[in-house]
């Protein structure tokens, strides 16, 4: 739906929780600012990624412990390097 907004150049408001470990949500942000978009990102998040392996254990997410360190660093690092 997002990418046939954009192709139709409608302005439109989406929701990501990145729970994405290959990074491809990341994508729809970089894609919509190819594209002539202005993006905004309010970005709230978990206070950590000891957090993060906190819910993995306790089965609230659904990607492995392991998987989720270098995933909240890169998610971390995609909002700060936002304007």
């Amino acid at each position: 739906m997002r990418a046939e907004l954009s192709r139709q150049r409608e302005s439109f408001i989406t929701e990501k929780v990145f729970s994405d470990p290959v990074g491809t949500k990341l994508g729809v942000f970089s894609d919509a600012q190819a594209q002539g978009y202005t993006v905004v990102l309010i970005f709230i998040g978990i206070s950590g990624p000891e957090r993060s392996d906190e819910r993995a254990e306790q089965g609230r997410v659904m990607m492995e412990a392991e998987v989720l360190r270098p995933w909240w660093r890169e998610i971390i690092g995609f909002a700060r390097s936002r304007p």
